[in-house]
């Protein structure tokens, strides 16, 4: 009896050792398995942006689609640079509340670097070379922002460069500086008589032009009392992301796509010079 008893117990022990042993190397298994999947499957991150697509041939809407320059350039950077854009229409100044809110992580809506805009945001390398212009009907005499005057009504883009521009001629809160929600209202008011000119970035005025031949209007530039400026990426203040933004800027200039993207909005060679500074 007392072997029969030291034999079961035999038994019952080695059942023991061997479903413990089997429970340990299953757990294990499973833990190395959880920690290789998250090893070779990182997850893609993904960029929420906003842009104000009244700024053909930037960004604008097409069909409800948004299309443009600077839609195709994102798009061109995300695949680069292995990650995912989702971007959002927004009014111009409405589009910064949401960032300073840190809603979007970006604004990509031809955003002049500035000193000022420096101190809110991050911003990556320049993309754009921009001027601002004058556009006036095609009778008009004006031939600089000299010949802008007190008595003169002018349209601009609410809190963008060319709003700038319009103040530092006749002062910050000149009576004669109209400001338009977007560019496109900016120009029919130009039609509609109730501005005199309107000053624009370059592209969007010729752009214009371009495409409304009969509105008869014509464009000023002013290559001395207006300076060139640069359009970057517009992220959140200190964001971890500029450095992938400016990598994947950098790998599109250098295989071609960005001059390709360039030829097609704006139909020229674009100039490097400054994005290799």
């Amino acid at each position: 009896m007392k072997k029969q008893m030291i034999g079961l117990l035999s038994i019952f022990a080695a059942l023991f050792i061997f479903v413990g042993c089997s429970n340990s190397n299953d757990g294990s298994v499973q833990s190395n398995n959880g920690n290789e999947g998250n090893d070779s499957q990182k997850e893609t991150v993904t960029l929420t942006f906003n842009t104000n697509p009244g700024y053909a041939p930037f960004e604008y809407l097409d069909k409800g689609e948004i299309v443009g320059f600077e839609i195709d350039l994102l798009n061109a950077m995300a695949e680069a640079g292995g990650f995912n854009v989702n971007i959002k229409d927004m009014g111009w100044e409405a589009q910064f509340i949401e960032l300073d809110n840190q809603s979007v992580d970006g604004v990509m809506s031809s955003v002049t670097i500035t000193p000022k805009r420096e101190e809110s945001y991050t911003f990556s390398k320049p993309y754009f070379e921009n001027y601002v212009v004058i556009l006036v009907p095609k009778d008009s005499t004006i031939t600089s922002a000299t010949d802008l005057t007190a008595d003169m009504n002018i349209g601009v883009l609410s809190g963008s460069t060319s709003q700038f521009a319009a103040e530092a001629i006749f002062g910050e809160n000149a009576k004669n500086i109209k400001r338009y929600e977007d560019n496109p209202l900016a120009i029919l008011g130009l039609k509609n008589n109730e501005v005199d000119v309107v000053i624009c970035d370059e592209l969007v005025a010729y752009y214009h032009i371009k495409n409304n031949p009969n509105d008869n209007l014509k464009v000023v530039e002013d290559r001395t009392n207006f300076e060139a400026e640069y359009y970057g990426v517009c992220l959140q203040k200190n964001s971890p992301h500029q450095e992938m933004i400016n990598n994947a800027l950098k790998t599109i200039v250098d295989n071609g796509k960005y001059a390709e993207i360039y030829q097609a909005w704006v139909g020229e060679e674009p100039n490097l010079d400054y994005m290799n500074e």
